[in-house]
C-alpha cells in the first residue's frame, strides 16, 4: 500500500529520542523503498493543522503529551500510531506511555501491520465544546483528547456559566446555571491523571 506518512517527533535533545528517531527512521526508509510510502518528518513545536490534511497515518514519537499537544490538529478519520520513544519499562525516568502503544524495539511489526490494515483500532473519544457568549459569539474549541477547561481569562474572577447539553440515546439533556472560576471537563482516559494527581 501506498501511503503518504507524517511523523511528528518530540525534539529535546535527549539521547533517548534521538536513538528512537534514529531507529524509526531506518525502517521507515525500508518501507519508502519497499512500499513506496512517503514519508515527511516534523519536530512538534513546528507542526501546523494544514501539516495533517490528506495524510493516510499519523506516526507520533514521544510520550502522551506529544500526542494530546498535537491531537487536536488531526482529523477524526486520520489513524494515529504512537511511538513511545522512552518507554518507562526500559527506564524508571522514562514515560508510561498510555497512549504510545508502539516502541523502536517493535516499530517494524507495528508499522507494517498498520499499512496492512492488520493494527488493532482504538477510536478515542475527544471533548469539543461551543460557547456562546452573553453578546451571541459563537467560538468552537479545537477537539481534546484528554481534558478541556473553560475559564475566565482572568482565572481568579468568578463567572456565570450556563451548560447545556441535548438529550440523545445514552444521554439525558442537561440545562443548568453555574458561577465558579471555570469549568473542567475530562474524558475517561484523561480522568486518570487528575484522580492520580490532585
Amino acid at each position: 500500500m501506498a501511503a503518504d506518512i507524517l511523523v511528528v517527533y518530540k525534539k529535546n535533545f535527549e539521547a533517548v529520542h534521538d536513538r528512537s528517531i534514529a531507529e524509526i527512521s531506518k525502517v521507515l526508509e525500508q518501507a519508502v523503498e519497499q512500499r513506496s510510502v512517503r514519508v515527511e518528518f516534523t519536530a512538534r513545536e513546528k507542526v501546523r493543522h494544514s501539516d495533517f490534511i490528506g495524510r493516510d497515518l499519523v506516526i507520533v514519537v514521544g510520550g502522551d503529551g506529544t500526542l494530546t499537544s498535537i491531537a487536536h490538529n488531526i482529523g477524526p478519520d486520520t489513524p494515529v500510531m504512537g511511538v513511545n520513544s522512552h518507554p518507562i519499562v526500559d527506564d524508571p525516568e522514562g514515560s508510561f506511555g498510555f497512549f504510545m502503544s508502539s516502541d523502536a524495539k517493535n516499530f517494524a511489526d507495528d508499522l507494517n501491520a498498520a499499512l496492512d490494515g492488520d493494527a488493532i483500532v482504538n477510536n478515542l473519544p475527544r471533548l469539543q465544546a461551543e460557547i456562546v457568549t452573553t453578546s451571541g459569539n459563537r467560538v468552537k474549541c479545537d477537539p481534546a483528547l484528554n481534558d478541556l477547561l473553560v475559564s475566565n481569562t482572568h482565572q481568579y474572577q468568578p463567572s456565570r456559566y450556563r451548560l447545556q447539553r441535548d438529550a440523545d440515546a445514552k444521554n439525558d439533556e442537561i440545562d443548568m446555571m453555574q458561577r465558579s472560576s471555570g469549568l473542567l471537563f475530562s474524558t475517561f482516559l484523561g480522568q486518570g491523571a487528575w484522580f492520580r494527581h490532585v
